[in-house]
C-alpha cells in the first residue's frame, strides 16, 4: 500500500487529498480508506471503500473534510486492503490540520 503525501504532513486549504495505491500478485478485492481525530471518543469514519475490484492493483484519491477539521486538529488516515486469497494490508498515516480559514 503506497500513500502520498506521506505522513506527519500539514493539511489546509488546497492540501488535503491523498492519493492511495495498492497492488498484488492475486486479484486485490477490496481498498478501504477511513479516517479519524484526535478527539476523545473519535471512531473511524469512512472515506471511500471500493469493493469487488476486478484487478490485481487499485488506486484511488480522497480528500479530508476540512470543514470538519479545526486549526491543530491531528488527523489519522487508516487504509486497509484484501486480496482474493484472504491476506489483508493496513498503514495507518498521521497528519495535522493547520489553517482555519476554507476556501
Amino acid at each position: 500500500l503506497d500513500v502520498s503525501p506521506t505522513q506527519n504532513i500539514k493539511i489546509g486549504n488546497n492540501n488535503n487529498l491523498f492519493s492511495i495505491a495498492a497492488t498484488d500478485n492475486a486479484r486485490l478485492q477490496n481498498l478501504k480508506v477511513e479516517y479519524k481525530t484526535d478527539a476523545p471518543l473519535s471512531f473511524y469514519t469512512t472515506l471511500k471503500e471500493i469493493t469487488d475490484n476486478t484487478k490485481n492493483s487499485c488506486s484511488t484519491t480522497v480528500s479530508l473534510p476540512l470543514d470538519k477539521l479545526t486549526t491543530g486538529t491531528k488527523v489519522t488516515l487508516r487504509i486497509s486492503a484484501s486480496d482474493s486469497s484472504g491476506n489483508k494490508w493496513t498503514i495507518v498515516n498521521k497528519v495535522d490540520r493547520k489553517n482555519r480559514k476554507i476556501k
